[in-house]
């Protein structure tokens, strides 16, 4: 994804554009935000199996069991994404803020992540991030 507008880059056109949309589990979840964010920049979805096939944020369980950072680490290594311990812009990741593990996109200073808008979260503590290629 690239920008055509003087001053916008490509992350800040998509978390406009993803501010569009309100929650929805296995369209428009924390998840989806970062595999879109993925297909965005990359030209393919990293796990398209995954899109809508869940409704309810306990029907996920199946697809990452207990070990959230595990599996999406699996998936960011299967397409060829390379794991960060200093994210910057535009990397993906999890992170915890309090007793709470998030899917999303680093935006530098602080992570983003899709709730009924668009999270921002600055005190976090990242639990693994990788480097879309």
């Amino acid at each position: 994804m690239t920008s055509d507008t003087p001053g916008r880059d490509a992350l800040s056109l998509y978390i406009e554009e993803q501010r569009r949309f309100g929650l929805e589990y296995g369209w428009h979840d924390c998840g989806s935000f970062l595999a879109d964010w993925c297909e965005a920049v990359t030209g393919r979805h990293p796990w398209p199996e995954l899109r809508g096939a869940y409704s309810r944020n306990e029907d996920i369980q199946p697809f990452l069991g207990d070990h959230i950072v595990q599996v999406v680490g699996r998936v960011a290594r299967r397409n060829g994404f390379i794991k960060t311990r200093e994210p910057r812009r535009g990397d993906v990741g999890a992170f915890a803020t309090g007793k709470l593990i998030c899917l999303g996109i680093c935006a530098g200073q602080s992570w983003l992540t899709k709730t009924q808008g668009i999270a921002v979260f600055k005190q976090v503590r990242v639990v693994g991030a990788w480097r879309i290629v």
